[in-house]
C-alpha cells in the first residue's frame, strides 16, 4: 500500500506489481530533444583535475 499525504488529504494507492513499467515515460518532456548517448558521454567525461593520457 502506498500512502500520499497532500495537505489535509490522504491518498491510498495499491502498490504496483512492476515499478519499472509503472514509471515508464514519466517526465518524458524533461528529456525531449536530448540525445541519451551524448548526455551519458558528457556525464562520464573526465573529472576535474583528472589526468589526460595520450
Amino acid at each position: 500500500m502506498l500512502v500520499d499525504v497532500r495537505g489535509d488529504h490522504v491518498l491510498l494507492m495499491r502498490e504496483p506489481d512492476d515499478y519499472a513499467e509503472q514509471l515508464t515515460g514519466l517526465h518524458a518532456e524533461v528529456w525531449s530533444g536530448i540525445d541519451p548517448a551524448e548526455y551519458v558521454r558528457r556525464e562520464r567525461g573526465p573529472s576535474p583535475g583528472a589526468r589526460q593520457w595520450g
